[in-house]
């Protein structure tokens, strides 16, 4: 019987509040219901009072309880980026661990796909050295940047997009959280796809319980539906 082969991606977004937890759930949820076997984990967390909500959400998402509270991943209380936490007497953030706890995961994850999601946007600087990118860089997993549809976001999306092609971090596609799927020419999600050479989605669910459904569409544009064995 053949296996999926692993199929991974790091969901960033533009900053914090615009969505990424609600897609990586979707993305788990669709997945799942495709047969496919996946591990939905979020190295670092802030806010965390006393629980890192995102990382059990995802952790429900995938069915796989432990990934939330995994020894070496990062956890603060104060909802700060991890530097600013830190600099207030919060959990020291320490670069080494969580990339290596990281790797660990997912080298002993099952074959199927693996969604790691960043915390905030794509340049968060983690400590006086490091930021989200240099995390995705050494976990050398392509990206799909998440963006609200709001105003100010076309710059915003440019510039996380245009900083990941900087660092040489591949980008999928830009999802916009909120987006018509039947937009206008003036739309954002327009704008962005005539300046972009990624695939520009949206992820529209009407509530949370719809994630799995709204994300259904984006499976293959993210390169994320199974593939076929070669006869």
């Amino acid at each position: 019987m053949s296996r999926d082969t692993k199929r991974q991606l790091f969901v960033t977004g533009t900053g914090t509040g615009v969505g990424k937890t609600w897609l990586t759930r979707g993305l788990a949820g669709a997945l799942r219901a495709q047969g496919s076997a996946v591990t939905a984990l979020k190295p670092i967390e802030t806010g965390c009072d006393p629980d890192p909500l995102d990382a059990i959400a995802l952790a429900e998402a995938c069915e796989r309880p432990e990934l939330a509270r995994w020894p070496g991943l990062h956890r603060a209380r104060l909802p700060l980026s991890p530097w600013a936490a830190t600099l207030r007497g919060d959990s020291p953030y320490e670069h080494e661990a969580v990339l290596s706890t990281t790797r660990e995961i997912l080298a002993n994850a099952p074959a199927g796909v693996h969604l790691v999601e960043g915390a905030g946007g794509v340049l968060v600087p983690l400590d006086q050295d490091h930021d989200i990118l240099d995390l995705v860089r050494a976990l050398r997993i392509p990206v799909v940047v998440v963006a609200a549809d709001i105003l100010g976001t076309l710059s915003h999306t440019l510039t996380a997009v245009e900083a990941c092609a900087h660092r040489g971090v591949a980008v999928r596609a830009v999802v916009m959280s909120g987006a018509s799927v039947e937009d206008d020419a003036g739309s954002n999600r327009a704008l962005l796809s005539r300046r972009l050479d990624v695939p520009v989605l949206a992820f529209t669910p009407r509530d949370d319980g719809d994630l799995a459904r709204a994300a259904e569409p984006l499976l293959a544009p993210l390169q994320l539906t199974r593939t076929r064995p070669a006869p």
